[in-house]
């Protein structure tokens, strides 16, 4: 059975097995026979024109995927719909699966079913939600077999089953605390877990050795506030309209300019005060929050910052003015944190199942590991 780490990004998907890494823009678009013209994409992430069937979802379609969806259907483009709840969304549910099986047939080019463990998350506000069950209605929309049939010519007629057997969801943010601890001292520090994304903000707040029940937090402003300021400044002195994802890009190429009409436009300054402003609400937001839930802001010695968002975050995101003591440490590699630390989260289950099993042959038998410590520690909220 092949171990799976999922996250459901807002603005992409990304999938960790065990020696491979990857990532599909979460688009979709009314699939169609795609012409190219002296071969225009190459690499096989361009190429996700696939026909995919989830019976227990009534989902039966031919669709363009991610990348491909992007590039070449903008004006019949699909994306995330911030309204709908990640767990009831057929757009996540079809980038996530079609990002899964190609993933897979990356990572194997021989299989056509593979069965998976799946481990994945869901925003605070949808994990403890008290009106609606949302984990148990992720795992029904995910358990089970889904079939990937790959139409572009590259893949040869692949098609793949996906048999979905075990499915495993926490709350966001809670794996991504995996990737940051490199030693016992990391384990015993009070520390905040933020995951930036591109609608909301997670927190997650650990202390002495374990998620404080009271500690998880959730801001409704993602990348997309910054974002959506510097489109309303572009808008009004330019009279120019770039979708997020055109200005999200520009902003992760490096050089912060983007280009319309033969033109270039250098976004520095404008993104300069609209992610300090961002910071300054997040903080905010974040102390406000943290005093409502009587937690003691003294006693935090470091904030971890993980997800999409960390990256564009990483030179504005200060506590000074809360608490000048705080150490913040941005993830290594904070886009991927999410689906690296549910797979470590599935690894290390699977870990306690075997030693259970073992104890029971053997009392005297003991596997301690750094990965199970975490699952305990995060069993007592979850």
């Amino acid at each position: 059975m092949k171990i799976v780490g999922l996250d459901l990004g807002n603005s992409s998907i990304k999938v960790k097995t065990e020696k491979y890494e990857s990532i599909t823009p979460t688009f979709i678009a009314a699939g169609g026979n795609l012409i190219q013209f002296r071969k225009k994409y190459t690499n096989p992430d361009q190429l996700l024109n696939v026909r995919l069937v989830s019976e227990k979802n009534k989902i039966e379609g031919h669709y363009w995927v991610g990348k491909l969806a992007y590039n070449e259907a903008k004006t019949r483009l699909i994306g995330r719909n911030s309204k709908k709840p990640k767990a009831e969304d057929d757009i996540l549910l079809i980038t996530a699966l079609t990002a899964i099986a190609y993933h897979l047939i990356t990572e194997d080019p021989s299989i056509t079913t593979e069965y998976i463990k799946l481990s994945t998350s869901l925003p605070v506000s949808e994990y403890f939600s008290t009106t609606n069950n949302y984990k148990e209605i992720l795992k029904e929309r995910l358990l089970g077999t889904h079939t990937v049939e790959f139409l572009d010519p590259i893949f040869n007629g692949k098609k793949v089953n996906l048999i979905v057997s075990d499915v495993q969801v926490i709350p966001e943010g809670v794996g991504a605390f995996s990737t940051f601890v490199k030693s016992e001292e990391d384990m015993k520090k009070n520390a905040l877990l933020i995951d930036i994304g591109r609608f909301t903000t997670d927190i997650s707040y650990f202390a002495d050795g374990e998620f404080a029940p009271n500690g998880f937090i959730y801001v409704e402003h993602g990348t997309k506030t910054p974002i959506g300021e510097i489109q309303r400044y572009l808008l009004e002195k330019y009279d120019l309209d770039f979708s997020f994802f055109q200005i999200d890009n520009a902003l992760r190429n490096g050089n912060k300019k983007i280009r319309a009409y033969g033109q270039e436009y250098d976004l520095t300054d404008i993104a300069d005060t609209a992610f300090k402003n961002f910071s300054n609400l997040i903080i905010s937001a974040i102390a406000e929050k943290i005093d409502q839930k009587s937690l003691d802001i003294k006693e935090i010695s470091d904030v971890f910052v993980a997800g999409g968002g960390a990256v564009l975050m990483s030179n504005y995101l200060k506590f000074d003015e809360l608490n000048k003591h705080i150490k913040v440490t941005f993830s290594e590699n904070a886009i991927m944190a999410n689906a690296i630390g549910n797979y470590l989260y599935a690894k290390a289950s699977e870990l306690e199942l075997e030693e259970n099993e073992e104890s029971n042959d053997n009392s005297n038998s003991e596997l301690v590991s750094e990965d199970k410590n975490l699952i305990e520690l995060e069993e007592d909220i979850l």
